[in-house]
């Protein structure tokens, strides 16, 4: 036994000894340099077991007041122009309208950008809204520019002419904010250019002499843009200044498809989903509406 074992740690110790001298060998003939090698980092945490698709859920205000055409809240109007009927749904809100005035200062404010954040701002590129595959809508027609590109049996607007509507039409007494004046409403028809804004300069915004009434007719050929105005130049200083027919479509667009609360939002919700992958998972609702059917399921069944 003694000599057995005497032999395999002889073994072992011949062994070790050849090792070192195998590795020393290595380590003279290894090359000095490193070698880099690709490197892909994993972008999601190791202990995940794989990629999941994205959960959303969108929920909608779809209450009356998203069918106003003026922002922030005011107590006295719901429209910068006379409505149709059931242009959303089978209810309407009264039919108020500022008088058509560049002298009254209600009136001003309410079709300015400046103080109504709905309203057609010259700065901005209006583009239609977005289909479910990334289409778009088409451009909005100046001529007959729909209420709701949804629901265009209700009717549409000719842009490019004198309008005669009858309206609920107010007119707001005093200059100042909170019109200690009072407010005057009458009926009947009344006779306006529908395609103005009116841009405001300096001074008190309560005051209609603080801002400058433009009108997109024919007969003016050059409107002031903006640098962020695609659609009148590539370069901000060619955007500056739009043609009529540039500043007319633009126009037609934001009536279409921008002029009121329920409208913006839904250029904002296709603008938002239109460029996302098929593996995204949506629930939707909305606050004021029946149950509808969505790839063949209904909130009901939810």
């Amino acid at each position: 036994m003694d000599i057995l074992f005497n032999n395999r740690d002889g073994l072992k110790t011949k062994w070790r000894r050849n090792a070192r001298r195998l590795s020393a060998a290595f380590l003279a003939v290894a090359p000095l340099t490193a070698i880099a090698l690709p490197l892909s980092l994993s972008q999601i945490p190791l202990f995940v077991g794989g990629a999941v698709d994205t959960n959303i859920v969108l929920t909608l205000d779809d209450s009356g007041s998203m069918h106003w055409e003026y922002m922030p809240d005011d107590n006295w109007t719901y429209f910068a122009y006379p409505r149709a009927s059931n242009v959303y749904s089978t209810s309407n809100y009264g039919n108020f309208v500022p008088e058509f005035s560049s002298t009254l200062s209600y009136s001003v404010r309410v079709r300015s950008p400046y103080a109504n954040k709905m309203y057609y701002n010259p700065e901005v590129t209006y583009s239609p809204w977005k289909n479910h595959d990334n289409s778009s809508f088409p451009q909005a027609s100046i001529t007959c520019a729909y209420h709701n590109p949804f629901k265009t049996s209700v009717g549409c607007r000719d842009l490019t002419n004198n309008n005669t509507q009858s309206a609920t039409w107010e007119t707001y007494n005093g200059g100042a904010a909170g019109f200690p004046g009072g407010v005057t409403s009458s009926g009947g028809n009344r006779t306006f250019w529908p395609a103005q804004y009116f841009r405001y300069n300096s001074g008190d915004e309560w005051n209609a002499a603080s801002y400058t009434q433009v009108l997109i007719t024919p007969s003016v050929t050059s409107y002031t843009g903006g640098p962020n105005r695609s659609d009148c130049g590539d370069t901000p200083a060619q955007s500056a200044t739009c043609t009529y027919a540039q500043e007319i479509q633009n126009f037609a667009n934001w009536y279409t498809y921008y002029r009121s609360r329920i409208l913006t939002a839904r250029a904002g919700i296709g603008t938002a989903f239109a460029d996302q992958g098929a593996n995204m998972r949506v629930g939707f609702g909305a606050i004021n509406v029946a149950p509808v059917s969505i790839d063949g399921w209904t909130r009901s069944e939810e």
